[in-house]
């Protein structure tokens, strides 16, 4: 209601006058309500374009926001508690932050290899349903953990991984099949 109100002020301030106005009759009105159709044609076309013209940029950001809103929550969750306080311990001595930083991302690191060792357990055993979401496959449920992970990662280290991620595709575009001819 609010930005009606700010619309109806803004239109008296523009106008000169109010929607009460007496000098229009329905004819007049609709030629006004049709010009602010064609308005709103004209807008959505710009946003049609829009993203005709960035879906890329549109895709990245989403992954960006994503990585932010998982390792905001990995935060509150307390994953990160005790990983910065072993940082902030070292912070007096360059070389100690840097291998306390280096742990703390290889920590993070091995808990994506730990999701990976579950999802091929669960390959191994014939992809049964998971345990906590029974209407999937286990293995994608662990698939999903890993790239939990990852994100959570990506937004601790603050990385534009949606640009890196399609950068690096379109980089493994260029390099042929099975990326020059491994065979597994």
């Amino acid at each position: 209601m609010q930005k009606i109100a700010a619309r109806r002020d803004a239109g008296r301030e523009k106008y000169g006058c109010s929607m009460e106005r007496t000098d229009l009759d329905a004819t007049d009105w609709i030629h006004h309500a049709q010009q602010e159709a064609m308005d709103l044609a004209v807008y959505l076309e710009k946003l049609s374009r829009y993203s005709i013209q960035h879906p890329a940029t549109d895709r990245a950001k989403l992954i960006d926001d994503l990585a932010t809103q998982i390792h905001e929550a990995a935060r509150a969750s307390g994953w990160w508690e005790s990983r910065e306080a072993m940082i902030d311990a070292c912070r007096h001595d360059s070389d100690m932050e840097l291998a306390a930083t280096a742990q703390v991302r290889i920590a993070a690191l091995g808990l994506i290899c730990s999701e990976a060792g579950e999802a091929m357990d669960n390959v191994r055993l014939g992809c049964p349903p998971d345990d906590k979401l029974p209407q999937y496959p286990g293995a994608a449920v662990e698939v999903a953990d890993i790239v939990i992970r990852a994100l959570d990662l990506a937004g601790w280290e603050k990385w534009p991984i949606g640009k890196i991620i399609q950068e690096k595709l379109a980089k493994n575009q260029q390099r042929g099949r099975m990326h020059g001819g491994k065979v597994a």
